[in-house]
């Protein structure tokens, strides 16, 4: 599950509700009925399929959905209203990726695949917690096949996941080794990522509830022009994939890559 504020062009009370799903799994439902996007990942993690819809919640009281069986229970804080989160990055868990296993010395030390997650359970997720929203600022977990990231999402509470989520891509999250020099086809280049988290971005901005159009932008295949027999190389995702803005109460936020040009960027910039 994951829930993420609509892009800031659209509706204040719109959120987009994802769940995700593996192959051979039942199709979910949202609130008794299919979700209006629903298709395997493309690209990357192509064992995930991705089922999203935008939904209309009312600000200032929790809004109970129905989510593939689970009650949902979704806080949108009024237009304005003075609001709390929790930003992260660069979480570490040492069975993420070859990055992880080499370099990630406190992800051992700290026992953070088991800490981590209660941790978020216990001030985004917890009974008395007063979040609004919480985020991971890049490096979402160094993460290349997937699996780190549903074992992750999966120990996390159903009160965590509900909450609104921000989060951008770092350079791991497109190249697990952190440079275009040492990209690879084993890398996500950002598809992964983007199809996992769903931030409603620039990519969505004519999607809207009851739209059955993907919210992505896939017309940039990253092993386009690749040899068979040269794995080195590849495309990230299109830049409108990993560009998003909105407004969570009192405060407005801005999403983007780094890995892509600021010329490209700045437009988009000057858009939110």
């Amino acid at each position: 599950l994951r829930v993420t504020k609509a892009l800031g062009s659209k509706a204040y009370e719109l959120v987009r509700v994802s769940v995700v799903t593996r192959r051979g799994e039942p199709v979910p439902l949202l609130v008794g009925q299919g979700f209006d996007y629903s298709a395997p990942f493309k690209y990357r993690w192509t064992g995930e399929t991705l089922h999203t819809s935008l939904v209309h919640v009312a600000p200032g009281a929790p809004s109970d959905l129905d989510v593939a069986g689970t009650r949902v229970s979704i806080r949108l804080p009024f237009a304005g209203e003075g609001v709390v989160g929790l930003l992260i990055a660069d979480p570490c868990v040492r069975y993420s990726s070859i990055t992880t296993l080499v370099a990630c010395v406190y992800g051992t030390k700290y026992q953070l695949a088991q800490r981590l997650p209660r941790l978020l359970d216990a001030f985004v997720g917890g009974e008395a917690s007063d979040l609004s929203y919480w985020g991971v600022l890049g490096d979402d977990l160094y993460d290349r096949t997937g699996e780190a990231t549903r074992a992750f999402f999966d120990d996390l509470s159903v009160r965590t996941k509900s909450k609104l989520l921000l989060t951008v891509p770092g350079n791991h999250d497109f190249w697990v080794l952190g440079t275009p020099k040492a990209a690879t086809t084993w890398d996500q280049f950002g598809n992964g990522f983007m199809q996992w988290y769903a931030q409603d971005t620039v990519a969505a901005r004519e999607v809207m509830p009851g739209d059955s159009a993907p919210p992505f932008n896939f017309s940039i295949d990253p092993d386009e022009g690749r040899r068979k027999q040269n794995p080195s190389g590849g495309k990230i995702t299109a830049l409108e994939n990993t560009f998003w803005y909105n407004r969570i109460g009192n405060v407005g936020f801005i999403g983007f890559s780094g890995a892509h040009p600021f010329r490209s960027t700045e437009p988009l910039l000057q858009e939110a």
